[in-house]
């Protein structure tokens, strides 16, 4: 039998060999710590505030359409002529907007019979 001498590389060539792996591995690790991480999170943010403009819009809209209702109502000449005559008329319960609106859904419902 021959005796082969097995070459073994040093320390240092060894620690050479792992650095391309080992820079490899930090420059992912600083994507996923400053970059991937605060991504989701700021994705999650949005998300929640999404919902919470989605259901501002939706109460603004309704509002919207409840302003726009009185704003033609009061710019109905018989509207202002009836409230005018329940100022006037002691008997009379003054004619405000709910009561105004409760009775134009009441007319609407007398006349889908």
């Amino acid at each position: 039998m021959s005796a082969q001498k097995i070459i073994r590389p040093s320390i240092a060539a060894r620690l050479v060999s792992w650095v391309p792996p080992a820079v490899c591995l930090a420059v992912f690790c600083q994507l996923y710590v400053n970059g991937y991480l605060p991504a989701t999170e700021k994705s999650r943010r949005l998300e929640r505030e999404e919902a919470t403009m989605q259901t501002r819009s939706e109460r603004l809209g309704e509002e919207t359409r409840l302003l726009e209702e009185q704003r033609r109502m009061l710019a109905d000449e018989i509207y202002r002529e009836r409230v005018r005559r329940t100022l006037h008329d002691p008997h009379q319960k003054t004619l405000t907007l709910e009561r105004a609106r409760a009775l134009a859904h009441r007319e609407a419902e007398l006349e889908d019979l």
